[in-house]
């Protein structure tokens, strides 16, 4: 048989009073449940939300620095195009500049057929030398140059401010100058001209070597020719161009009665 044990009136009164707080707590619970799973989906909607601006904030600042970007290479482009643009057309005007220069000068060569003029040295008369004084001395030459121009079609215009020296063993003896002229085409001219040298202090190497030269029939002079000239080509006169002549020449005697031995030039011309 068993035994039922009676609790005191007092304890079964909080037994009571703590099954009653247990089913009020769960009730709440219960009831507080679907308030509970509505913030849960309203705070996870908030979340997916703020990721989304997230995600969009940053997709718009890309899109922006993106922007920023190609306008500040598309601003650079533009320059380097133009200088690609002015630099290609300054090549493009170059080679058409000096196509038709070639051109021209093709065509004016074919027209005229220019030659180049020579000159030699026909005669000099020479006074002034006194080898036996230690002296200065002053020393003159009269030199007659023979120019021939074999062009049919070109005249030359020689201008002033030219120069003719004459040098014996690096020492400037005379110097002096062409005359002023025309020569026509197809011509040979014949020019005397006087040069002098005032005050020429001789070393003693110099003046021995005279001296010997003297003695042996054979005294070496150098002579060195500049002249200023425009060329007619038609009507039309060139720019001035610079004919450079020079000359190795000997002389038998330093007399007016010298007579020139051997005698040797070359000559060129400066364009500019």
């Amino acid at each position: 048989m068993t035994r039922h044990h009676r609790l005191p009136s007092s304890n079964l009164h909080r037994h009571h009073q703590r099954r009653r707080r247990i089913e009020h707590i769960t009730h709440s619970h219960r009831r507080n449940l679907p308030i509970l799973n509505q913030r849960s989906r309203a705070n996870h909607r908030q979340e997916l939300t703020s990721s989304k601006f997230l995600r969009t904030r940053s997709t718009e600042f890309r899109h922006r620095e993106n922007a920023q970007r190609f306008e500040r290479l598309s601003r650079g482009k533009p320059s380097r195009s133009r200088c690609c643009c002015c630099l290609c057309w300054f090549l493009s005007f170059l080679a058409a500049f000096l196509f038709l220069l070639g051109l021209a000068a093709a065509i004016l060569y074919l027209v005229f057929r220019p030659e180049s003029p020579d000159y030699s040295i026909e005669r000099v008369s020479i006074s002034g030398f006194n080898l036996t004084s230690s002296g200065p001395i002053s020393p003159a030459f009269n030199v007659t140059v023979r120019a021939n121009n074999p062009n049919n079609k070109i005249g030359i215009y020689y201008e002033k401010g030219s120069s003719v020296n004459v040098y014996s063993d690096g020492v400037k003896m005379a110097t002096g100058s062409l005359p002023v002229f025309y020569q026509d085409k197809n011509n040979v001219t014949v020019v005397v001209t006087s040069l002098k040298g005032t005050g020429i202090e001789l070393t003693s190497g110099v003046r021995t070597a005279l001296a010997t030269g003297v003695s042996k029939g054979t005294v070496p002079f150098n002579l060195a020719l500049r002249a200023p000239v425009k060329l007619k080509l038609g009507s039309v006169k060139t720019w001035k161009i610079t004919v450079k002549v020079d000359c190795e020449l000997t002389v038998d005697k330093l007399t007016a009665s010298a007579r020139i031995g051997s005698k040797s030039c070359d000559y060129g011309v400066d364009l500019w």
